[in-house]
């Protein structure tokens, strides 16, 4: 509905930065890449107006994936970004462009916050050798 270009950074941006936010898992990043790839493999592509829909949703998606990183580093905060494009489509542009920041595109939200878990307990584990 009342989606705009830049909500979903906005809202990442809001909730990374929120002091009781200590890490952030973002699931779904793709979903407008696969439409886009329905799209394109449709018989009306790239008439109708489709051609610049489709390069819409695949540049989002990769707007998506480098806001989170960046936020990421800004905010010394870890985001996660999960999807099961990233093992069903590993070329989304989502899952992609996660890749192209040297991050990781966990193929489902429990193995990301798997990973966080294991990110914590790590955490904890050298705060007690360095004290």
């Amino acid at each position: 509905g009342g989606e705009t270009r830049d909500t979903i950074p906005t809202v990442m941006g809001l909730i990374a930065e929120h002091p009781a936010v200590d890490a952030v898992v973002y699931i779904g990043l793709g979903i407008q890449s696969n439409q886009a790839r329905l799209m394109r493999e449709g018989r009306f592509y790239p008439d109708h107006g489709l051609e610049r829909i489709v390069e819409y949703h695949e540049r989002q998606d990769r707007r998506f994936a480098e806001a989170a990183a960046e936020l990421s580093e800004r905010t010394g905060k870890p985001i996660l970004c999960a999807t099961e494009l990233a093992v069903a489509d590993p070329a989304n542009p989502g899952p992609a462009a996660v890749r192209e920041t040297g991050r990781l595109a966990y193929p489902s939200g429990d193995r990301a916050v798997a990973a966080l878990g294991h990110l914590y307990r790590y955490a904890r584990h050298r705060a007690r050798r360095t004290s």
